[in-house]
């Protein structure tokens, strides 16, 4: 799965990021890399971009981007 596959509020730990490397070293800056901790936040309106958290920074991605962003859902309990 990936990034825009999650519902608002809900985590991931990322497993890969495939974007290329100039975006995975941006990414990796704004602590978005292979092993980090995400929660989807909120979508924008009409399929715009969404906005993540990761290590304590919200950063807003562009859909075509978290879908290169692979993660596996934390489970709850």
């Amino acid at each position: 799965m990936n990034v825009s596959d999650l519902k608002e509020g809900e985590s991931a730990h990322v497993t890969c990021v495939c974007a290329g490397k100039n975006i995975e070293g941006r990414l990796a800056l704004l602590n978005v890399y292979a092993g980090a901790h995400v929660t989807l936040v909120r979508r924008a309106p009409f399929g715009g971009s969404l906005m993540l958290e990761a290590g304590g920074v919200r950063l807003a991605v562009r859909k075509g981007i978290a879908a290169r962003i692979e993660c596996e859902r934390e489970e709850t309990e």
